[in-house]
């Protein structure tokens, strides 16, 4: 125990700080407590009392430990008599003890800190309404003089009168003529026309009033109209002006644009307009002024009626080419970046600078289109764009389009303008392992679907019968395979054409063996399912064959056409298609494959029989199957039409005489 104290005087000695001696003085008497419990001794151990002499002061060294600042007087120095005072302060049992201070009360202060609960007076709410409609008031009346206001007030009156339904036609013109003349006096409509609140006085006034007022309201607006399409509201007011304007009025909004098409183009609000304008309303003529626009300053207000394409600026001089398509560049890329993509105008201006710019821009531009290749085939010119950018682009561009069209592949296969970047994909792209894995998975997923289209129909015909003339015209067909030569394409077109085929082919055949009813249902459907069977072969076609007889030699089958219900067999589109299915017999045959003679002989009833030879083309299909198909073939038929034999002499058209001919040779 002698030891224990001694051990603990001289690590009191040792201490810097008043704060660690109550520590180890604690320490000291509970470890005495527990000895003398286990122990079990009466005799008490009484702490040594610290001298009243005031203690070592810790040495401070001013490198080690940072002054405390004093901002306002109440945050004491190191070292102060009163600090030290309270720290060495002895407490009665010769511990030392934590003082707390007592948190200071929340919100205002209290007199001699008494816990006293000030009493609120209620709010004045009336008061407070009151200001508030001012504040409303003011703010709605922001941007008028105090003499616009009273016509503000009565012209919002006689607008929601004009707006309702009530009323005869004759008073509502009236309505609209006083409107007008109020509005018109001292050209209040500049005013109204950029306030929220007040530009749907102006678009009531362009639908309901009469074809003068409409063009004094936009004479009236002209000059502000390139203000007006930036703004959220006033540009509602523009739509109005193109929608109910003459043709003068719509030539002299396109007029007040020049100069501002690249600023209006990369804005969000302006841009839906523009394109609008662009696509819809401006002539050849004005879609080439347009245009010239992007190509630099130089046109923005003076344009050349002979530059209709971007080679034309640079033709007679060569050495202004890097400057024109350096500014081209500049305001395409204004565009891009401000995420304004989907405008035929801007399409244009890619198509055309993509065909002029050197290697090192071309796949600079394509890298920062390639996820935007969706929403540029939105048009005719970005399809051609997006096309170029399969052509031209790397590995890793083209698997980022591969992405991109799979999630939009039903959209853009139906589309007028984005079947063609799919058929660009299927044509161009080497690696077709990436394409059957991630496009055609997503393509065959909705073969129904893309076969209701007509443009779905042709990337179904180019999977099964690609760069074939007869389904595809021959521009198209030299276009796509022009293309793939500039590119980088090296794989020969025969390969990738078969490595698509065997994948899709499975998923095709299956699909029209489960809905025959639905290939057989149109002429457009038909000639595709003619397609489909001469592409197929072996165990697929010999199914797909069986499916398609036994379904057209049902007594059942009928179709409508012009509210006119017909037999199948009758109908002049499938008549067609099954005819150039037998006839494709003859080649099958010498391939040694299953024909449709042979499956229709499988199906062929005598009810089915009496059905066809009833009508003439119904014995042309039978005269078309016996010319083209095997001897073996042609038995079968002849004993399956020996038991309608009676029936046929009786039939008095050009088709049931031949049959019989046929049948005696």
């Amino acid at each position: 125990m002698v030891a224990i104290l001694h051990v603990t005087s001289k690590l009191l000695r040792s201490c810097q700080c008043g704060k660690h001696v109550s520590q180890l003085q604690l320490i000291t008497v509970n470890r005495m407590k527990r000895t003398k419990s286990e122990s079990g001794a009466e005799s008490t151990v009484k702490v040594a009392k610290k001298p009243k002499t005031s203690p070592v002061k810790p040495k401070i060294t001013p490198n080690k430990q940072k002054p405390t600042k004093v901002s306002d007087g109440k945050h004491p120095k190191v070292g102060d008599k009163k600090v030290n005072a309270a720290k060495n302060a002895k407490p009665s049992n010769g511990v030392a003890k934590k003082t707390f201070k007592p948190k200071k009360p929340f919100g205002n202060k209290t007199d001699k800190g008494k816990n006293t609960k000030e009493v609120t007076k209620p709010p004045d709410w009336a008061q407070f309404k009151k200001e508030k409609k001012q504040l409303r008031t003011k703010r709605r009346h922001a941007g008028f003089e105090e003499d616009t206001l009273d016509v503000v007030n009565k012209a919002k009156v006689m607008s929601e009168q004009l707006r309702r339904k009530k009323g005869t036609p004759e008073e509502r013109l009236k309505l609209t003529q006083d409107l007008h003349n109020m509005l018109n006096q001292n050209n209040h409509y500049k005013q109204l026309a950029l306030a929220h609140d007040t530009t749907r006085i102006i678009q009531w006034l362009l639908k309901f009033s009469s074809p003068q007022i409409r063009e004094e309201i936009s004479k009236a607006l002209m000059k502000l109209i390139p203000e007006m399409i930036l703004s959220k509201y006033a540009r509602n007011c523009v739509k109005r002006i193109l929608k109910y304007g003459s043709a003068l009025t719509r030539n002299n909004v396109i007029n007040t644009l020049n100069g501002h098409i690249v600023k209006l183009a990369s804005h969000t609000m302006s841009a839906p307009i523009l394109d609008y304008i662009y696509s819809e309303i401006a002539s050849k003529k004005q879609k080439q002024c347009l245009q010239q626009e992007f190509y630099g300053d130089i046109y923005k207000n003076n344009k050349d009626e002979s530059i209709q394409y971007l080679k034309d600026t640079f033709k007679d001089n060569p050495e202004m080419k890097n400057a024109m398509l350096g500014a081209t560049k500049a305001n395409i890329l204004k565009v891009l970046n401000k995420n304004v993509h989907d405008s035929g105008l801007l399409h244009a201006v890619l198509f055309e600078y993509l065909k002029e710019c050197n290697s090192t821009d071309r796949s600079e531009l394509v890298t920062t289109l390639s996820p935007l290749v969706a929403p540029l085939s939105n048009s005719k010119a970005g399809v051609k764009a997006a096309v170029m950018c399969v052509w031209h682009g790397t590995n890793k561009d083209k698997k980022v389009i591969i992405k991109v069209v799979k999630e939009h592949a039903l959209s853009l296969a139906t589309h007028e303008h984005g079947h063609l970047l799919i058929l660009s994909i299927l044509s161009s792209v080497d690696d077709t392992v990436l394409v059957n894995k991630v496009l055609l998975s997503a393509l065959l997923n909705e073969i129904s679907n893309i076969a209701k289209e007509e443009w779905g129909r042709k990337v179904l015909l180019w999977l099964v019968a690609s760069r074939d003339k007869t389904y595809f015209h021959p521009s198209l067909v030299e276009w796509l395979d022009t293309g793939i030569s500039h590119g980088n394409s090296k794989k020969p077109a025969e390969q990738k054409s078969a490595e698509l085929l065997k994948e899709a082919l499975p998923a095709i055949c299956k699909n029209l063996q489960e809905n025959t009813e639905f290939w057989l249902g149109s002429s457009q459907l038909s000639l595709t399912t003619t397609a489909i069977l001469k592409s197929a072969s072996g165990e697929f076609l010999q199914n797909t064959l069986d499916s398609v007889a036994e379904f057209i030699c049902k007594t059942t089958w009928k179709l409508t056409e012009d509210d006119k219900e017909v037999n199948g067999i009758e109908h002049a589109g499938i008549h067609l298609s099954l005819k150039k299915l037998a006839q494709y017999d003859k080649v099958n045959t010498e391939k040694g494959e299953y024909t449709f003679g042979q499956a229709a002989c499988k199906f062929l009833k005598e009810d089915t029989v009496r059905l066809w030879i009833s009508t003439n083309r119904g014995c042309f299909l039978l005269i078309t199957l016996f010319e083209n198909n095997s001897s073996d073939v042609q038995k079968s038929l002849k004993e399956i039409l020996d038991s309608s034999e009676k029936v046929l002499k009786k039939q008095s058209t050009a088709g049931s005489k031949i049959l019989l001919k046929k049948m005696k040779n």
